[in-house]
């Protein structure tokens, strides 16, 4: 028996929650969201082996961050729910909270049972797609209400990316949040030299950090976010 626990006071979230009680094999907790503190301390009680995050309900950002990574890891595998598609940006922010999962309005009911299945036998699924879905929310659920949801279409693709294969493979081990040891390790390289791979990125793109390489990236399709190659949950901090 799965324990699931689903944090929601959206008419969407409580969707998801009906259709998720009819499955076998699963213990579902519903909750209104609460102060960071106060979710924390009921998933430490409650223990869950998934938790189903409504950021149309909660602030995604502030809640993991105010949280910290270890008390965020007490929500089990997490994923995330949002009216419609996200952006690059909140994509690589969930990556490297290691979010498992993101669903939305338009994820069908039987497709929704088997994301939570896989996810909870420990399969990522956190991928590019989100960014193919129509896309009108975001993390910030308050910021979203202030003003109208205008449908932002991506940018068109970019035919030549500049980098060449084993920088890319670097620019997607930074979108899956991976520090620069841990791309070393995966990519069997010395660290030192993932260092000069991530400045030649940088001076290609004309940016200076992680977010915005990876951000730029994604959004020319120069790189995808895979679902089958992220690490186990980290036992530090994302990396800024």
């Amino acid at each position: 028996m799965y324990r699931v626990l689903i944090s929601t006071d959206s008419v969407i979230g409580t969707g998801v929650h009906s259709a998720l009680e009819s499955a076998p094999d699963w213990l579902i907790r519903h909750e209104s969201p609460q102060a960071p503190d106060t979710m924390a301390e009921l998933a430490q009680c409650y223990r869950p082996d998934v938790t189903i995050l409504d950021a149309a309900s909660l602030d995604i950002v502030d809640l993991f961050q105010q949280l910290g990574q270890a008390r965020v890891a007490s929500f089990g595998r997490i994923i995330v729910l949002t009216l419609s598609g996200i952006n690059e940006e909140a994509l690589f922010f969930l990556a490297k909270w290691n979010v498992a999962a993101h669903v939305s309005a338009w994820t069908q009911a039987g497709e929704l049972v088997s994301i939570l299945c896989k996810v909870a036998l420990g399969e990522y699924l956190l991928t590019s797609k989100s960014l193919q879905e129509r896309r009108t929310s975001t993390l910030h659920p308050r910021s979203t209400r202030a003003r109208a949801r205008i449908e932002v279409p991506p940018e068109p693709p970019v035919p030549v990316s500049p980098f060449t294969p084993r920088e890319a493979d670097v620019l997607v081990c930074v979108a899956q949040g991976k520090t620069n040891q841990d791309i070393a390790r995966t990519l069997c390289i010395r660290e030192h030299t993932v260092k000069n791979y991530i400045a030649a990125i940088y001076q290609k793109l004309g940016v200076s950090n992680r977010t915005a390489a990876v951000v730029c990236a994604l959004r020319r399709q120069w790189i995808e976010m895979p679902g089958d190659c992220r690490c186990a949950q980290a036992s530090s901090a994302p990396a800024a």
